[in-house]
């Protein structure tokens, strides 16, 4: 129980210390580095893998908190891009996830998830139950976090400086809902902290329903699905960011106690799969980009930023800074996000029992 304490609280300043660094995603960079710091030097971090699940639920539903009617809706306007990235998206997890395996002694599954591009929070859960070695997934996600964030941005502004500006012909639709569903729930859910209750309750309710199914990561899969089917049908999806923080903390604390002196040893290992990995995304950015303008999907920067592999607040924030549309940004990034969380986990596993077994 002690060494469970102390393990919190070391993820807690991590936490706070990155929050005060304004480091991306602190509640799981900072835990996780201060919890592997006390594994590595004192070898003593603890933290019960039986949480695992319900962080998973917490993630998950976070995920879908975001996904709304409107997003559906304007799937129409924006479906070919879509299905455009998550081609080129899949098509490189796979290729590069071979390549790092074949040619820089990474097992598959690791140097699959490893190349997902999906939250650092998620696909590290999802490392964990699909038995790939989660502290390398885990900073080989967070590398990724970090570089796109800082040179993303210089590079599309490198790349749109002789561009036009173009007349933005998507509309964002309004949408209402009404329905008896929604209707009842007004009459009970008088608060926010009833809201959050009942969203809390049904994901957890279909989270644990996915974990029993057996499906790769089902938990956080079942936990997103319900969770964005609340958020689509009615006004009552609840949930402060608090816990979004509490939940990365305790993911970057279960991550932390991964990691060993071997893996630091190890690290410098990493160093070529990361810049693998990214040139393959800045390829996958630029052709992507070069595509939609030439079929006029999009204008060449709001591809640039829908195709950027970070956070979907992240690069809507970003775009909107940098002259990009923040709309079209997050729903692409959201469509992105929620495919490589619901799919690429079976996908993968797929891929490895067909090719690997």
């Amino acid at each position: 129980m002690l060494n469970i304490i102390i393990t919190l609280l070391f993820a807690y300043l991590g936490y706070y210390i990155a929050k005060k660094l304004n480091i991306p995603a602190p509640g799981m960079i900072g835990s996780m580095i201060s919890v592997g710091f006390l594994s590595v030097v004192f070898q003593n971090a603890y933290f019960p893998s039986e949480i695992r699940v319900f962080t998973q639920i917490i993630a998950g539903s976070f995920i879908g908190i975001q996904i709304h009617k409107k997003d559906f809706m304007s799937f129409k306007q924006l479906y070919k891009p879509c299905l455009l990235l998550i081609f080129m998206l899949t098509i490189n997890t796979f290729l590069v996830g071979v390549i790092i395996h074949e040619f820089c002694g990474v097992d598959i599954m690791t140097a699959l998830l490893s190349c997902c591009a999906g939250g650092a929070t998620d696909i590290s859960l999802i490392a964990m139950d699909m038995g790939a070695k989660t502290s390398t997934v885990a900073m080989m996600q967070v590398l990724r976090l970090f570089i796109v964030i800082l040179c993303f941005p210089a590079w599309i502004k490198f790349l749109v400086r002789n561009e036009h500006e173009v007349i933005d012909k998507y509309v964002e639709p309004k949408v209402s809902i009404s329905n008896g569903f929604n209707l009842l729930l007004t009459k009970v859910l008088k608060t926010n902290n009833m809201r959050l209750c009942f969203t809390l309750l049904v994901a957890l309710i279909f989270g644990l329903m996915g974990s029993a199914s057996g499906i790769p990561s089902g938990a956080l899969v079942f936990a997103m699905l319900s969770t964005a089917f609340l958020n689509c049908t009615t006004r009552h999806a609840y949930m402060p960011l608090t816990i979004k923080t509490g939940a990365q903390i305790f993911a970057g604390a279960l991550v932390g106690c991964t990691l060993t002196r071997e893996t630091i040893i190890n690290f410098q290992k990493l160093v070529l799969p990361v810049f693998l990995l990214i040139t393959s995304y800045l390829l996958v950015n630029l052709i992507f980009s070069l595509i939609c303008k030439k079929k006029k999907y999009l204008d060449m920067k709001s591809a640039l930023f829908a195709s950027c592999p970070a956070g979907v607040s992240d690069m809507a924030l970003i775009a909107g800074d940098l002259g990009g549309d923040m709309a079209k940004t997050a729903l692409i990034q959201v469509v992105r996000l929620v495919f490589v969380i619901a799919c690429m986990p079976t996908l993968s596993q797929i891929f490895v029992n067909v090719f690997y077994k």
